[in-house]
């Protein structure tokens, strides 16, 4: 959809909001693009394009998937401290 431009304008946006729909449906979860990798978001279209082959998307988005994943772990990995002023269960 982003290289054919079947729209004037947000064919990047709008074959997104279909790739998380058609993950949403399936149950799998969505795909982001961080802003810091923009341009190399737009690398891997052009150079799908230039390849008329879609493998550079699906390996942009992969490493995208990717980074999120470590950084979530790496998030839930670290010891949760309880809130103060929240409930805490003493057994």
């Amino acid at each position: 959809m982003v290289s054919i431009h079947p729209i004037g304008d947000g064919n990047g946006r709008t074959s997104r909001l279909l790739m998380n729909y058609v993950q949403q449906y399936h149950g799998l979860p969505l795909s982001l693009v961080y802003a810091q990798d923009r341009t190399a978001y737009i690398a891997a279209l052009e150079e799908s394009r230039r390849q008329e082959a879609i493998k550079p998307i699906p390996d942009f988005m992969y490493g995208q998937l990717t980074q999120f994943l470590s950084q979530e772990i790496a998030r839930l990995s670290k010891p949760q401290l309880p809130k103060k002023g929240g409930l805490t269960l003493l057994f």
